[in-house]
Parts: C-alpha cells; sequence; structure tokens
C-alpha cells in the first residue's frame, strides 16, 4: 500500500509531479541531466495554474518510494512527468513521459534531441511537450462526465442509483 505524503491541493490547482528522469547511459557525465531537465521543467510551470511539488519533496519520495508511479500516487498528483536520458551517437535524447494519474486515459511520450555539447537545448522542447499535455489533458478531462458520487449515485459496489436495482452481469434483478 502507498501512504499519502502530501494532502490534496485545498486551491482548486491541479498537482503536477515532475521527477528526475533516468540516466540510461553507462557514462556517468550524464547522470545529472535527469535532476536538471527535472528542476528546469519544475521551476518553469507555472504555479498559478499548477500545484507543482518542488524538488525537496520530489527526492524525499523518491527515497522512499520505487518508482515514478508509486511517487504520483504517493503525492496525491493529477499529473506525472518523468522520463529518461539516452544517448544516441553524438546526441542526447530526452525521452519524456507524462501521465494522467486520475484516470490513466492519458499518456504521451515525446522525444527531445540535442547535441551532446549542449544538452540544455532539449530541456525548453521537453518544457513545449509537458506544457501542451498539461492543456489537452485539462480540456479532456472537463469534457469527460464525472463519475457520480453520494446519494443517488454510483455506490461503490457496482450498485445503480439509489433506488434501482442493479444486479450485476448476467443476473436478474429483483
Amino acid at each position: 500500500a502507498i501512504t499519502p505524503m502530501l494532502a490534496p491541493p485545498s486551491d482548486g490547482r491541479l498537482r503536477v509531479v515532475v521527477t528526475n528522469f533516468t540516466n540510461t547511459t553507462s557514462k556517468r557525465e550524464y547522470s545529472a541531466l535527469g535532476r536538471d531537465v527535472a528542476h528546469f521543467v519544475r521551476a518553469t510551470l507555472p504555479t498559478d495554474k499548477f500545484d507543482v511539488v518542488d524538488d525537496q519533496t520530489t527526492d524525499r519520495a523518491r527515497r522512499t518510494m520505487d518508482d515514478p508511479m508509486s511517487m504520483g500516487w504517493g503525492l496525491r498528483a493529477d499529473f506525472l512527468v518523468h522520463g529518461m536520458v539516452t544517448v544516441r551517437g553524438d546526441s542526447v535524447v530526452l525521452i519524456t513521459v507524462f501521465t494522467d494519474l486520475r484516470d490513466g486515459r492519458f499518456t504521451r511520450t515525446a522525444e527531445s534531441v540535442a547535441p551532446a555539447s549542449t544538452p540544455q537545448k532539449a530541456y525548453d522542447i521537453s518544457l513545449a511537450h509537458v506544457t501542451a499535455w498539461l492543456d489537452t489533458a485539462k480540456v479532456i478531462r472537463s469534457r469527460r462526465p464525472q463519475m457520480p458520487t453520494g446519494p443517488g449515485g454510483f455506490d461503490g459496489r457496482g450498485g445503480g442509483r439509489e433506488g434501482v436495482a442493479c444486479a450485476g452481469p448476467g443476473r436478474r434483478a429483483r
């Protein structure tokens, strides 16, 4: 079981967790890139629109949770950004992964390529992808019907609306 480390945002903003990108190369000189690109994205996302989890909290979660998805759930995030740093020829490739954690229906992946001599050029490209994905995910979420809850709504046990019998698949309601 995952124990939440943070309370949900109280101001209505959507929470975004950006984890350090994993260095998939065997080269030590690229180990700081994963941390640097994550910090860049965290620092650049608009905090008036999103509750972006800070570096220290994200690092603390990383030490106690095994994978990025667990971190996202433990930090009660709406959206998770993580990725990998790899090398292709004389270029650095950032593979950015974005997931809507609330319903899992929106996941995107993109590559950002830059010369190995100036890998920071890929940061802006990754940020542009994340910003576009956040906007798209918010629009998609606003257009989806919300699951009914509470009296007269979904009861969480497979039942129907209050007063309407629901016997389940292949069975008749009495």
